[in-house]
Parts: structure tokens; C-alpha cells; sequence
């Protein structure tokens, strides 16, 4: 079977994000996420790993694994599901989750607030204020038409694959090739993946001074190396 690389979208994101640098392999994936299927946000993190990889599977032979932001948890999943086939994977602006208890129940607030919004606010409105968000200052803003998506299933993500239902059992993940990347420009991030365990792991973690958020965006080339990187990282 080819080998297969598949790549996870964001949240507000769509497979074609990935077209700059899933061209350039000869088995790609890049499944829609926030459209009616079997991998939208009806199907909650817990079972979406495994559901995931039977596609998978039917697709040719799981190597590498790419998730930005809402899709990089959606990976850890993957990744960490019971005989997950993946070889490795690339990690982008990817919460790896939250643990203290007050910054759980704030996060959950957050996602129903927002869930809210994104139900009932003019597009425009909600949109502008989505991008006005700190964690994105470093990133340039992503023009984006109401057309394709669905408002519910926006809700729905925020409300089902938030990193507080993060459900990973602790070593999960460890013995895998992962790289974490983020952008220096997005301090939140950087921050949370200077925590990151680090002995003995085969992990790396990488971040790129000139990026925010939105890294392969923002420095596509740059992406495209890391790309290059973890591929050869799954061997």
C-alpha cells in the first residue's frame, strides 16, 4: 500500500488549507472536519481517533500525521488510540491540554460563550471578533466566506473536541515520533510547549521567531521544511 499522509484543518478551516503542501506527496489526505460526515463534531474525541484511522487505513498506509490548532488535538487522538497505524506526526499550535481544574472550568465557559456567538451572530460581526483575539495578533487575519460552513458545527467543535475533553491516557503519546511547533509571536503557545516533557522522549519540539499562531501560514516555506522533517522522521 502507498504511504499516506493526511492532514487535519483548524477550527474555520477547510481541506484546501493544506493544498500548498499536500500536492507535493503522492497519497495525501485532507478530510473535511466541520461538514456533515463521519469525522464531524458529532463524533466526540474519545471514538474520533479510532474512527479516524479505519478511514485511515482504507487510504493506504498511515505514516505521517499533520494537525494545526483544532486539528492537532483531533491528531493527539489518533495518535493515541488503541493500535494507532501512524508513524508520526506534526503537531501545530495544538493544545495538549488542560488538567488544573479552575482552568478547565474557565476554558469550558469560553467554549460556550463562544458556541453562542457562532450560532446566533452575524457573520461578520462574530468573525471580526474571532480574529481580535490575542492568540492571533501574531498572524495575519484569514478572509473567509460564510458560504460552506456550517454554524452548528462550529458550535459543536468548540463544545465537543475543546482540550478539556481531551481524553489521553498519560504515556500514550510518548512513544511516538512527534514534532511540536508553534510561532514565537503566539506567547501562549510557545509557552505551553516549553512545558512539554522533553527526557527521553522522541519528541522535538521547534519554534519559529517570525511566526504567530497561524505558523504555516505565515511562513509557508519555512512549514514546508518541517514538513520535509517529520517526514523523514517516521522512519
Amino acid at each position: 500500500m502507498r504511504p499516506l499522509v493526511a492532514f487535519l484543518h483548524g477550527f474555520l478551516g477547510r481541506a484546501s488549507d493544506w493544498r500548498r503542501w499536500s500536492q507535493g506527496f503522492e497519497n495525501a489526505w485532507c478530510p473535511e472536519l466541520l461538514q456533515p460526515g463521519a469525522l464531524d463534531p458529532h463524533c466526540p474525541l474519545h471514538l474520533w481517533g479510532e474512527r479516524f484511522n479505519q478511514l485511515a487505513r482504507q487510504r493506504g498506509k498511515p505514516c505521517l500525521l499533520v494537525g494545526y490548532s483544532l486539528g492537532g488535538r483531533l491528531a493527539m487522538h489518533a495518535l493515541a488510540a488503541p493500535d494507532s497505524p501512524w508513524q508520526a506526526g506534526l503537531l501545530v499550535s495544538a493544545h495538549p491540554g488542560l488538567s488544573d481544574p479552575e482552568q478547565i472550568a474557565a476554558r469550558r465557559r469560553w467554549d460556550a460563550a463562544w458556541a453562542r456567538r457562532f450560532r446566533s451572530e452575524p457573520w461578520p460581526e462574530v468573525l471580526q471578533a474571532w480574529d481580535a483575539q490575542p492568540i492571533f495578533s501574531g498572524s495575519s487575519p484569514v478572509a473567509r466566506a460564510d458560504e460552506g460552513f456550517n454554524r452548528d458545527l462550529l458550535a459543536r467543535a468548540l463544545e465537543t473536541w475543546s482540550p478539556t475533553r481531551h481524553q489521553l491516557a498519560d504515556g500514550t503519546l510518548q512513544t511516538r515520533p512527534l514534532t511540536w511547533c508553534c510561532g514565537a509571536l503566539d506567547s501562549k503557545y510557545a509557552a505551553l510547549y516549553a512545558k512539554l516533557p522533553k527526557e527521553g522522549l522522541p519528541w522535538q519540539q521547534i519554534c519559529l521567531s517570525s511566526a504567530g499562531h497561524r505558523l504555516p501560514w505565515d511562513l509557508p516555506e519555512d512549514f514546508g521544511r518541517l514538513l520535509d522533517q517529520a517526514w523523514q522522521r517516521r522512519f
